[in-house]
């Protein structure tokens, strides 16, 4: 017959292995709506005050999610210190992602945000079905969403200590460079609009990306019909 070997076994607080998916939905929810709260109060500021305040609610974050699965429901236990760091990487990937698109189109980029990883990333985080028994395409792309990787990452530390990271944090570097690329560019529209018009710095940083961009392409083509004109 065949013998059964627990691996891993699971803690008494969480007999069904479903803290892992927990864990990254109760960093996912308050990530985006701390993200809606930080672009109301900081939203007349430079984009890097927001990526600060991101990263201050990051830790916060971290550390409660860990606290309420570990010293209170007794669910996620036995590596505080690793779960809290991958918590950190996981929720500040998450303000930072919501954070690019807000700045790049204002407050409705939050619904672009929502959509990527609230509606699809959830879905393929493998939390509640393992990226094997994904169907074809969503089994491929989800390894590479930052849901998946937090999954992945908290199951590992506290279930597979010695598992190798390599991947999940990779995965989690690249989506918070790309974010942190975008309000760079963004960073730097608003100083090529500084320039030109300093006395209209707040509003000049409340002015999403796409804005300015049309904005110059309008200034653009009238200079070019004026020298059209002119010769």
């Amino acid at each position: 017959p065949a013998r059964t070997l627990d691996v891993a076994p699971l803690p008494a607080g969480d007999r069904a292995g479903l803290s892992v998916f927990v864990f990254e939905l109760g960093l996912l929810i308050p990530s985006v709506l701390a993200s809606i709260g930080l672009f109301f109060l900081g939203r007349r500021l430079r984009v890097w005050w927001r990526f600060t305040a991101a990263a201050a609610f990051a830790l916060l974050a971290a550390c409660g999610s860990v606290l309420v699965l570990d010293g209170v429901l007794g669910a996620l236990t036995g590596a505080a210190g690793p779960l809290i760091g991958v918590g950190l990487a996981g929720a500040l990937t998450f303000v930072v992602f919501v954070t690019a698109c807000q700045a790049v189109t204002g407050l409705p980029g939050t619904g672009l945000a929502a959509l990527v990883l609230v509606f699809a990333g959830n879905a393929v985080s493998g939390g509640t079905v393992p990226f094997a028994f994904l169907p074809g395409g969503f089994r491929q792309v989800a390894p590479w969403l930052p849901n998946g990787a937090i999954v992945s990452a908290a199951r590992d530390v506290v279930y597979l200590p010695g598992s190798n990271l390599g991947h999940p944090l990779l995965v989690l570097g690249i989506w918070l460079a790309a974010s942190l690329a975008v309000l760079a560019a963004v960073d730097l529209l608003h100083l090529a609009e500084r320039r030109r018009t300093p006395q209209r710095e707040a509003d000049i940083y409340a002015t999403p990306g796409t804005a300015h961009l049309r904005r110059r392409l309008t200034r653009q083509r009238a200079a070019t019909l004026e020298t059209a004109s002119r010769t």
